[in-house]
């Protein structure tokens, strides 16, 4: 919070959105180079990042449209996921910051590049997310005196969006995540006091076979039951009860945002477990909760 509280006061909001708008150039720059070509760049990239990754890596995450297979771009990211949350987390407090409306031009590009970079991610539970969140603020806040081009509006970002979503992934992604829930209910049932202590999921993932072909020991999708495998019942309990005042405040406070955390949370770990995105949310909460941040 006091990091926050700090870039808000030393920050002017348009050197925010300047930030923001560089890094977010870089990463759509680079992920598209990455999409098109069906590898990483390397280069000067690594310095930055990025991995090294082709269609024939292992573990891979790859996307096929008509027939053709294409590298979900990572861009300087551990996992498309991991950019795909990232930059949804940054499109929806850019886009309901009421501050940011004073600089329009930087505003909106930096809403074209999150778009962008959600869409080509694939990630299915981020898109969905970005269709459903939009949905909402087109319907209950965007002022048109003509319905038809709000249902213009909003049937164009649908057919937008099932265009990505139509590409096929992983085709075991969900019995792979219910095996993976699975586990987490087996590890919650094994220590439900104390559970398995915070960072150490892993090391108790470890020890459940999977009868899936190169799956990689990863946490369970879903933070709740990632959090209380870690935490505990009475633990974790407990931080949510102490939490609770904070949390109705951040809904009250940015609903958008706060959906944008649930959402995708519901459906995969990176908010807890990838740098990238930890302190970016961790930033995100401390502006919203430091300052009223009015939604238009």
């Amino acid at each position: 919070f006091s990091l926050a509280k700090k870039m808000l006061v030393t920050l002017k909001e348009k050197y925010i959105l300047v930030t923001l708008f560089i890094s977010g150039s870089f990463e759509l720059f680079l992920s598209l180079i990455q999409l098109i070509n069906k590898h990483s760049v390397q280069g000067v990239f690594y310095y930055f990042g990025e991995r090294l990754l082709s269609l024939s890596t292992p573990g891979v995450t790859k996307a096929t449209i008509q027939g053709v297979e294409f590298l979900r771009p990572y861009g300087t990211f551990s996992h498309p996921n991991s950019m795909a949350g990232f930059f949804l987390l940054i499109y929806f407090l850019v886009l309901t910051y009421k501050k940011f409306n004073r600089y329009s031009a930087l505003k909106y590009s930096l809403l074209f590049i999150s778009s962008i970079l959600v869409l080509i991610s694939f990630s299915k539970v981020a898109i969905v997310s970005f269709l459903i969140l939009n949905t909402y603020y087109l319907i209950l806040n965007t002022k048109f005196n003509c319905q038809i081009c709000k249902i213009a509006r909003i049937t164009t970002l649908f057919i937008i969006s099932l265009i990505f979503l139509s590409a096929a992934t992983d085709p075991l992604t969900i019995n792979k995540r219910i095996e993976l829930m699975k586990n987490s209910a087996a590890i919650i049932l094994r220590y439900p006091i104390q559970g398995v202590g915070l960072g150490s999921y892993l090391i108790e993932q470890a020890k459940f076979s999977s009868r899936f072909y190169l799956f990689f020991n990863q946490q369970v999708h879903n933070i709740p039951l990632l959090f209380i495998s870690e935490t505990g019942l009475i633990i974790g309990g407990l931080i949510f009860l102490f939490s609770f005042k904070i949390i109705s405040q951040f809904i009250r406070t940015n609903i958008y945002v706060f959906l944008t955390l649930v959402l995708t949370g519901l459906f995969d770990h990176y908010w807890l477990t990838l740098q990238q995105n930890f302190l970016l949310m961790g930033l995100v909460i401390g502006v919203i909760l430091s300052r009223t941040l009015p939604v238009d």
